[in-house]
């Protein structure tokens, strides 16, 4: 299934196309290799090619993007102008999901700011804890 998508900012169409079920799986796999594939090279040529590692590690994240919205949102990015449209359902996706994740995150930095802000003792008996719920 495909949907035209306007990018308001700058007037471009991407279309919103959907995995097949025949072709998520090999999607998925195929992303989840070049991601991992290009982040490790990107740290191989760190010090001796710092630029190409910049590349490099920026191919990592325009994958991991990729595979993201396809296990996710089950789209696929193909075609013409594909950072671009990477990057324009990476941007409406997120914001979509911000609703979501940024009331947790905001919880997670209170309990973060009572850990922290509490005496010593309290993170012992937080791990005794959480290695009791582990262990059920």
């Amino acid at each position: 299934m495909v949907y035209n998508v306007e990018d308001r900012e700058s007037g471009e169409m991407f279309k919103e196309a959907r995995l097949t079920t025949e072709e998520a799986q090999r999607w998925i796999k195929f992303h989840e290799n070049v991601y991992k594939e290009d982040q490790e090279m990107a740290n191989k040529v760190l010090t001796g090619s710092p630029r190409w590692s910049v590349i490099m590690a920026y191919y990592a994240m325009h994958n991991v993007s990729k595979l993201y919205l396809a296990k996710v949102h089950n789209i696929k990015i193909s075609g013409q102008d594909v950072h671009a449209q990477t990057l324009f359902f990476i941007s409406k996706y997120v914001k979509q999901e911000s609703k979501r994740i940024i009331p947790l995150l905001k919880q997670a930095k209170e309990e973060f700011d009572a850990i922290t802000s509490s005496s010593i003792w309290v993170i012992p008996q937080l791990l005794s804890k959480g290695r009791d719920e582990r262990t059920k």
